[in-house]
Formats: structure tokens, C-alpha cells, sequence
């Protein structure tokens, strides 16, 4: 548990940092005009990303069940029904954003039609790596995850720069963005093949595995998803609509240390929820992952929470290059809060990987 922990936290920081070097480089190479338009597209591919989220998890905790026990025909079934279907959606989506592109790039006052096209690209391209990347998740694959998280987000880096520099614009920054999908749907479908032709052959008479249950599971996991989402953003929207545009910026720094924290652990997450959805399959007690799982990201938070309230400023002046003095005394606060958050994340994936899908009421009544 603390090899696979200390391999998934090395891959997905790696990443993190990779992405974050994009963003700087970006700003600095594009005008301000680009980068605001540029800017604007990834943030509405992201939150449209939010809608799509469900499924992977919901998959994985299903495939993780069938290899747990040795049923390599419903896996293979599984992931073909799956993949077609997916790749259908995919397609459809990306012909709605071609048909759409005109007028969604009058909303956003894009120069270019052609920009709405490239960030419908984007989305087909993770809808399509949702089960490839289910797959190394739900068998444990953690290393291939590791390495696929670190240099997908350098192929970014490089390519998008690359062509920024060129001349390409923001067609060249979102580039950058294709190439590292293109990478991740790629490498995750290598590693998923090699990885099911070790696979026993199936009877001949094996049934064809269902969607149906895939897609009844993807309810509770997007009520808790989507809450969990509402918990710790959308103060964000009403400081911006009730406070003066001071006191709102001074706030989103504060809350921008805070939500480093609750992302920080998270690849704790990606370790405990297969490992426990197995266990469950096999029946097996699967408690001790959870304590686990919360005692390293515990560490982890608190470290970084009495760095925040011991030095406030020098804890933003390295994040954010600026220190307002309204900012400091929630510095500490949003880590404190951010660390609790953090670690209910790691404790509803549990219960999301051992089927207690109840769990999903409290946190929508929590979030209204």
C-alpha cells in the first residue's frame, strides 16, 4: 500500500507540476487577448469534463470486481461493450461541438470558430480514455497510471511551447492539450491490451456482461461527485457576488492555498478505491485500506497546514507571487478545512468502492 501510495503521489505531482509550468509558459507567450480566450476554453472543457466524471469510477469499481474474482470473460466483455459505446459518445460529441462551434464561439468572443472545435476534440478524447484508463486503475496498474500521469503533461509542455513559439497561437496552446490526451488514450490502451491478452480465454458460452448496472452505479457516484464538487467551490461564487471585488480577490487567493491541500493527497484515492473494491469482491475485510489512507494523507495535510499557519505570507508570496495582507488570516483557515475535506474525499471513495452507495444522501443534504 505505501510503494503503490508513494508511485501514484510521484506520478501525479510530477504531472501537476508539468501542467502548472504549461499555465506560467502560456501566460508569458501568449498576449493577454490569447491567454484570456485561451483561458476561458479550458475552463469551460473542465467543468464540462465535471459531467462526464461519473463513469470512470463507476467502471473501474466493476472491472476491479471481475478480475478480483478470476471472471476475465465479464472483464473482457465489460470493457467491449463499453469502449463501443463509449466511442459512439464520443463521436457524437464531437459532431455537436463542430455544428455548435459557431455560436459558442460567439459567446465567448473567439476569433475563430475553429477553437471550439479543437476543446470538442479535447472532451471526445477523455470520454474515450475513460475506460483504458479504468482498466489500469481497476487491475492495479499503478506504475503504467504513474508514468502516463507524468508524461502526458510533458508532451504538453512540449509540443504546445513549441508551437507557441512557431507562431500557432492559441490553436498551438491547445496543441498541447490534443497531444497529451492523444497520449494518455494511447498508452492506456497499450498497457490494457498487453494486459488483458495475459488473460485466461473465456468459455465459449460466456454471457455478454451488462451496462445496465455500470450506468445505475454512476448515480450515487455523481450525487456524491457533484456535492462534494458544491461543498468545496461554490463559496467561491457567492463571495464573488456579494463582496466587493477586493475582498473576492483576497478570498480566491486564500482559498487557492486551501484547495492545493484537498488536491494534494488525492492520489491516495486512486490506491484505496480498487484495492478496496477487490477486497470487497473477495470478501475480505477492507477497513484497514481506508485507516491507511487516511493516516498518509493526514500526514501529508498537517505538514502542510502548520506551514500554513505558522508562515502565512511566505506560504502564498511561493504560490501565488503576492501576499495581500487581507489574504493571511484565512491562509490558515482554508488549510485546516481543506485537510478535513481531503480526507472525506478519501473516505467517500471508500464507501463509493465497497457498494454503500447511501452514502451519497447525507453529502447531497450537506451540500443543499
Amino acid at each position: 500500500f505505501l510503494l503503490h501510495s508513494a508511485i501514484t503521489l510521484a506520478g501525479t505531482k510530477l504531472g501537476d507540476a508539468f501542467n502548472l509550468l504549461y499555465r506560467l509558459a502560456m501566460a508569458r507567450l501568449l498576449s493577454v487577448e490569447e491567454y484570456g480566450a485561451f483561458n476561458a476554453l479550458i475552463s469551460f472543457l473542465a467543468v464540462a469534463v465535471q459531467f462526464l466524471s461519473p463513469f470512470q469510477p463507476a467502471f473501474t469499481r466493476f472491472i476491479a470486481e471481475r478480475v478480483s474474482l478470476k471472471d476475465y470473460g465479464g472483464a473482457r466483455s465489460l470493457i467491449r461493450r463499453s469502449q463501443s459505446r463509449l466511442l459512439l459518445f464520443a463521436a457524437l460529441i464531437l459532431i455537436l461541438f463542430w455544428a455548435a462551434s459557431a455560436p459558442l464561439s460567439a459567446f465567448f468572443r473567439l476569433e475563430k470558430a475553429g477553437y471550439v472545435s479543437v476543446v470538442g476534440l479535447l472532451l471526445a478524447l477523455s470520454i474515450a480514455a475513460a475506460v483504458p484508463s479504468g482498466v489500469l486503475q481497476g487491475t492495479q496498474q499503478f506504475v503504467a497510471l504513474s508514468a502516463i500521469a507524468a508524461v502526458a503533461p510533458l508532451s504538453k509542455l512540449v509540443l504546445g511551447t513549441a508551437l507557441v513559439l512557431a507562431g500557432a497561437g492559441i490553436f498551438g496552446a491547445l496543441s498541447g492539450f490534443v497531444a497529451g490526451a492523444l497520449l494518455i488514450l494511447a498508452a492506456a490502451a497499450i498497457v490494457m491490451a498487453r494486459r488483458a491478452a495475459r488473460w485466461p480465454p473465456a468459455p465459449a458460452s460466456a454471457p455478454e456482461e451488462s451496462l445496465v448496472p455500470v450506468l445505475k452505479y454512476c448515480v450515487p457516484t455523481s450525487v456524491v461527485l457533484g456535492s462534494f464538487w458544491a461543498l468545496t467551490s461554490l463559496d467561491v461564487f457567492l463571495v464573488k457576488r456579494f463582496f466587493t471585488p477586493e475582498e473576492a480577490g483576497c478570498y480566491s487567493l486564500a482559498q487557492m492555498v486551501g484547495m492545493i491541500i484537498l488536491f494534494l493527497p488525492g492520489a491516495i484515492s486512486t490506491v484505496v478505491f480498487p484495492k478496496a473494491t477487490s477486497a470487497r469482491a473477495r470478501r475480505e475485510p477492507s477497513a484497514h485500506l481506508l485507516r491507511k489512507g487516511l493516516l498518509i494523507a493526514g500526514a501529508i495535510c498537517s505538514v502542510c497546514t502548520a506551514a500554513c499557519a505558522l508562515f502565512p505570507a511566505a506560504t502564498m508570496t511561493v504560490l501565488s507571487g503576492r501576499a495581500p495582507p487581507r489574504s493571511l488570516p484565512l491562509v490558515g483557515l482554508f488549510a485546516l478545512a481543506m485537510s478535513f475535506y481531503s480526507l472525506a474525499s478519501i473516505t467517500l471513495m471508500y464507501h463509493l468502492a465497497v457498494r454503500r452507495t447511501a452514502v451519497a444522501v447525507p453529502v447531497l443534504l450537506l451540500a443543499a
